[in-house]
């Protein structure tokens, strides 16, 4: 199935509050996972995915109801794509206090995510897809 992956990374120099969250949305078409809508849609899912604190896609609707109205707004004929869209998965990352996490999007069907350990000098991919 045609899909996105993207990727919200949060990071300060200032608070304790650091992580991120890699969402993959799936869409009927590759046509449409090319729209500035799906874009959009994809990075607004991963920023509130991260808010909501939780990786199932039931209970950030129940914190952000406005994005279940967007993703059926986007499903529509009338306002949107006209194909079903599907929340695939959703991966929240925290580091453990020694790690530092980074994204790289590669390119918009594929990413991967790594975490970095000073101390070890290690670097593992955690999660991807193709």
């Amino acid at each position: 199935m045609p899909h996105r992956v993207e990727c919200y990374i949060h990071s300060d120099s200032v608070s304790q509050n650091k992580g991120g969250a890699f969402v993959l949305v799936e869409a009927q078409t590759d046509f449409a996972c090319k729209t500035d809508e799906f874009v959009a849609f994809t990075k607004k899912v991963a920023l509130l995915a991260y808010g909501a604190a939780t990786p199932f896609w039931a209970e950030i609707i129940a914190v952000f109801p406005h994005i279940e109205e967007a993703r059926k707004a986007l499903e529509s004929k009338a306002t949107g794509l006209g194909e079903k869209v599907t929340v695939k998965e959703v991966m929240l990352l925290l580091p453990d206090g020694d790690g530092m996490w980074a994204g790289i999007d590669v390119d918009p069907t594929t990413g991967a995510l790594l975490e970095a350990h000073a101390r070890e000098k290690q670097t593992d991919i955690i999660f991807g897809a193709k």
